[in-house]
């Protein structure tokens, strides 16, 4: 168990789980394909107006007038680090991705270098990815950055580690594991696919499996499973079958081919 306590001193944990933003004893599956028994909704704990205006509020307490705020780009319409740059009279300069990874605009660049703190504000800490990569993108242009703000911090485990200061509203360990290091206990929960990306990770009996769903699987794991003549799902996880994602094919030698529709079957072994 992490030796984390939880710290929520201005409820906001508790008024997520109010408002079923925040679910706990469950298993479910993240983005990145890890376990975990606690899903985070901050979107919908965001969409509430008066919930969004009181979390800004807080993120933008203390920060000087005239600060640079950096969000993580999003498509949600309720940017928050944009209404804490409202809230602190600061200018507020989004990231935006290219090939998954936060940079700047171009545009925006000699703003940046603005002799000004600089603060990155985001809704959750997980692994720390997003603010590694805002940090690498302004190293590159030799600035940095001053402090991280954060609603919700679910990995002080991780950010423990990093030397940026970091103010989190409310800090819970909410630990994640790869698929192979799943506690038992939690193994014995069925992984919803209501919550989470369990839907799109987790293939279930009698269900048809296109090719992103395969691709994205075997790029990420060797995962087992296998699948009948009409692309069906006979087996989940625990098979003797292993995918190699760079042979096309099973451990023991059954070739993986694609159909003309863009579906996968397996075919003869080779």
């Amino acid at each position: 168990m992490a030796a984390f306590e939880t710290q929520d001193p201005h409820g906001i944990l508790s008024a997520m789980e109010a408002n079923w933003s925040l679910v706990r004893n469950v298993h479910v599956v993240y983005k990145l394909g890890t376990h975990g028994d606690v899903y985070v909704n901050k979107d919908a704990h965001l969409a509430h107006p008066e919930v969004a205006e009181r979390i800004s509020q807080l993120l933008a307490e203390g920060i000087p007038s005239g600060s640079i705020i950096i969000g993580p780009e999003t498509r949600t319409e309720f940017k928050l680090a944009e209404r804490v740059a409202q809230l602190s009279w600061s200018d507020y300069f989004p990231t935006k991705k290219e090939n998954d990874i936060h940079t700047f605009d171009a545009n925006h660049i000699p703003l940046l270098q603005w002799k000004q703190k600089r603060f990155v504000v985001d809704d959750i800490l997980n692994n720390a990815v997003t603010l590694e990569q805002i940090e690498a993108a302004l190293a590159a242009l030799n600035l940095t950055v001053d402090e991280f703000r954060v609603m919700v911090n679910r990995n002080p485990e991780r950010s423990a580690s990093i030397k940026t200061p970091i103010k989190a509203l409310a800090t819970s360990q909410m630990d994640q594991w790869d698929e192979r290091k799943v506690p038992m206990e939690l193994l014995k929960k069925p992984i919803t696919t209501k919550l989470g990306k369990g839907r799109n990770w987790v293939p279930q009996p009698w269900q048809a499996l296109a090719a992103q769903f395969f691709l994205e699987r075997i790029a990420k794991e060797e995962l087992g499973f296998r699948l009948d003549d009409g692309m069906i799902v006979v087996a989940g996880r625990e098979t003797e079958w292993e995918l190699v994602s760079d042979k096309g094919q099973t451990k023991d030698g059954t070739e993986i081919r694609m159909d003309v529709d863009q579906t996968f079957v397996v075919g003869e072994k080779a």
